[in-house]
């Protein structure tokens, strides 16, 4: 058994064997498994229960690549105009810094085996997402079940995803094409939001039934990477953001609130997390309740 994120190797006796689960619940790290491994069982398991990713290798290359990615992660509730709405002036401005960012940390980063750096320098892979999509919902009170909420999920995603390619894009044009490009699915003019199609004509008729819509002007960008490249074999990826959206005050990734009050226990201690959007429409409510008091 390997550890995504320390690659090397850990022997476990019987008994730690039969506890693998205990050892591993709560920590942040997946499984990779190998031909005939007494893991494979436990870590299909744990994966379904615990979401645990594992990863199933069954030919293993004499020397392999360590993929690793980059990310960063945006607030959308930052990036809101004085009507609640997007600000894709301003989120199209961070999404280009996050990029040149990411794309930088590379180049000046730390690799622990040569494997590692020899994979990030060539593809260059980073990824660009988001937390906070509940926060926007809250304020606007669109209930996350709805069909208002999807539609909001559905243009927001477009946006970051139309900007974070072409920003990477831009790059390219200023530093150069990661060194796998040619031949790559964004040297064939395929994109991420391509693939919903391409799904369609592998499925049978009926089986997907998506909006397809595009709000962005995808044909532009298309030829503009055509000609200028670009600089990372991936952009985007929505990470967790569990713990940084605690330190930041926003709800994490893209799921939903489920509480409105929950303590959270981690290696750090325990740490009180509050609906910060709810706390403010109950003071904003008293305060019209204060003031109507007074006026009468």
């Amino acid at each position: 058994m390997w550890s995504f994120q320390n690659p090397v190797k850990i022997i476990f006796g019987p008994d730690e064997f039969y506890n693998l689960d205990k050892i591993i619940a709560g920590r942040k790290y997946g499984l990779i498994t190998y031909p005939n491994s007494p893991f494979n069982e436990l870590a299909q398991k744990l994966q379904k229960s615990a979401g645990t990713p594992t990863l199933a290798i069954n030919n293993v290359a004499p020397n392999p690549d360590y993929e690793l990615l980059r990310r960063q992660t945006e607030t959308l509730k930052n990036h809101l105009d004085k009507d609640n709405n997007l600000d894709k002036e301003k989120l199209q401005k961070t999404i280009s810094t996050a990029i040149r960012m990411l794309d930088n940390v590379i180049d000046i980063n730390y690799y622990a085996v040569p494997q590692a750096e020899n994979s990030n320098f060539k593809h260059r892979p980073i990824g660009l997402g988001i937390m906070g999509f509940q926060d926007i919902l809250q304020i606007k009170k669109i209930p996350y079940s709805s069909d208002e909420a999807v539609e909001l999920a559905d243009d927001s995603m477009e946006t970051v995803s139309y900007f974070a390619i072409e920003a990477s894009s831009d790059l390219a044009k200023e530093r150069g094409s990661y060194s796998s490009y040619e031949g790559s699915l964004w040297s064939q003019g395929i994109f991420p939001i391509d693939s919903i199609s391409i799904l369609k004509e592998h499925r049978t008729e009926g089986f997907l039934d998506q909006n397809e819509e595009k709000k962005m002007d995808w044909d532009t960008l298309k030829e503009k990477v055509k000609k200028q490249g670009i600089r990372n074999s991936n952009v985007m990826a929505i990470a967790p953001t569990a713990t940084i959206a605690n330190i930041t005050g926003v709800t994490q990734s893209i799921e939903p609130t489920y509480s409105n009050l929950f303590v959270k226990s981690n290696l750090s201690g325990e740490f009180t997390v509050i609906n910060e959007n709810l706390v403010n429409a109950l003071k904003e409510i008293a305060l019209k309740a204060i003031r109507k008091k007074n006026w009468s």
